[in-house]
């Protein structure tokens, strides 16, 4: 290998090895200043996310009455579904207080299988007990004060 290439070579590791560590500082450094919210932060935030799907569940489902036709049915329970699946993964996105991942994760469970059940069968929206009975018992445990309420 000839001293010209040699110098190349070295220069081009030295900028590789520069953008790596480029890279890395600044997750470092965000990493390290970022600490997860309290318990109190995290429910406000989370409650935020759940009003402004609630306020829109409600306006799919307003007119439907207690007896709706299939089709009625139907459309609600799909919008229903679309909405509190995007509730579950904006809600999943935050992080939450220390030690609390566990309680929080089975609340958003509950949520799904409820969805679940919704997607399978739109008319159990209507059944009483609700298929969000255990997703609401485990929100209002855990402190929510719009999550679960709906």
């Amino acid at each position: 290998m000839s001293t010209r290439s040699t110098g190349t070579a070295r220069r081009i590791s030295l900028v590789i090895a520069g953008v790596v560590i480029g890279s890395m500082v600044p997750a470092g450094f965000a990493g390290a200043s970022t600490k997860p919210p309290s318990h109190d932060d995290y429910v406000e935030r989370a409650d935020t996310i759940c009003s402004r799907t609630t306020a829109k569940i409600d306006a799919a489902v307003e007119d439907l009455g207690l007896s709706p036709s299939d089709d009625e049915a139907r459309d609600a329970g799909d919008r229903v579904v679309e909405l509190l699946r995007t509730q579950v993964d904006k809600l999943r996105a935050l992080t939450p207080p220390r030690g609390e991942a566990r309680r929080v994760g089975k609340v958003y469970d509950a949520v799904e299988r409820a969805v679940d059940r919704v997607e399978d069968d739109p008319e159990s929206l209507f059944d009483e007990p609700s298929p969000f009975t255990r997703a609401a018992r485990l929100a209002e445990r855990y402190g929510f004060e719009e999550c679960g309420q709906g």
